[in-house]
């Protein structure tokens, strides 16, 4: 029971730190993310953890028991972290990102509602639709 403890932990946190990483790395927010921190500090002690079990093996007793405890305890921390306290996140990032596109819908409409009473503003789109040539919406 402990090794299987142990090789699941060292799986999870081989598989789930680069994409924190990644996650870290691709996020554009000036004020460090409280979920991510957590998860990565969780992630280094579990390292930490993991390493030691590892190098200290199974034959004593005492100490298996002893460590059995901190990596089910590690594995339950990262587990909510992850399915909860990260979903909710992803949640409110879902909702922020909807509500700046009703924004952006809104003052596009605006501005079409302007081009439709004939102000002689007018848009022109590359094809990839990634950049407005002309006079900008937001003058």
């Amino acid at each position: 029971m402990y090794k299987s403890i142990l090789a699941q932990l060292e799986f999870t946190i081989q598989n789930i730190t680069p994409k924190i990483s990644e996650i870290d790395r691709l996020s554009e927010e000036d004020i460090p993310d409280d979920v991510i921190y957590r998860i990565r500090l969780q992630l280094i002690r579990g390292k930490e953890l993991v390493d030691k079990c590892s190098n200290a093996g199974c034959c004593n007793l005492w100490k298996s028991q002893k460590y059995y405890k901190k990596l089910q305890e590690l594995d339950d921390s990262l587990r909510r972290l992850i399915t909860v306290d990260l979903q909710v996140k992803v949640a409110l990032d879902v909702i922020r990102i909807s509500t700046e596109m009703k924004e952006w819908c809104r003052i596009w409409d605006q501005k079409n509602q302007m081009d439709v009473h004939g102000d002689g503003r007018g848009w022109i789109f590359n094809v990839s639709g990634s950049k407005v040539l002309g006079i900008s919406f937001l003058d």
